[in-house]
């Protein structure tokens, strides 16, 4: 595939990520190397300036710093902001359990319940399911919870995602 869009899931690879692991092994530097390869693979993902702290198959941290650009009316961290910090971590579980070589990942719904206001680092953390739905017909579909933080421990918000896995060979082709 030569599209620009097979070339950025070939980056969000299962396979890339291992790759990665066996070269750089856990370290600050294997995830600043990570967080470059993230920020070409997703580019809007750049400008709230989130560091992947923890990438594993069975959780998934990353942090967001408090940023000017990043801010809401109120000077707290805007809606948008968090929503995405939810489910950027909620996604790379995902790509850490399902090869992006055979499914298309895509969001399918996403629902934010804001509980405070963030003016700090945040933390966003996101856990495996107890187990994952059965593909049917070449389709799944995989709801996660992320939950953030603020540097007090506090929750902020709690995003739910509803992520469609289709096998590439199902999907239509303009």
């Amino acid at each position: 595939c030569s599209s620009d869009l097979c070339q950025r899931s070939e980056l969000m690879s299962r396979d890339s990520f291992q790759l990665l692991n066996k070269m750089i092994p856990w370290s600050p530097a294997r995830n600043r190397v990570l967080d470059m390869v993230l920020n070409i693979a997703i580019p809007f993902n750049r400008w709230l300036g989130m560091r992947v702290q923890k990438l594993s198959a069975d959780e998934v941290n990353v942090t967001m710093p408090f940023r000017t650009l990043s801010k809401n009316h109120v000077g707290g961290v805007h809606a948008c902001a968090l929503a995405l910090l939810g489910e950027y971590p909620a996604g790379l579980l995902i790509t850490q359990n399902f090869s992006a070589q055979k499914y298309r990942l895509i969001l399918k719904n996403l629902k934010a319940d804001y509980l405070k206001q963030g003016r700090t680092k945040l933390t966003s953390k996101v856990m495996r399911p107890d187990h994952w739905p059965e593909e049917e017909n070449g389709v799944m579909d995989i709801p996660m919870q992320t939950r953030i933080y603020n540097n007090k421990n506090e929750e902020i918000a709690v995003i739910e995602t509803l992520w469609q896995l289709k096998r590439w060979d199902l999907v239509r082709k303009n």
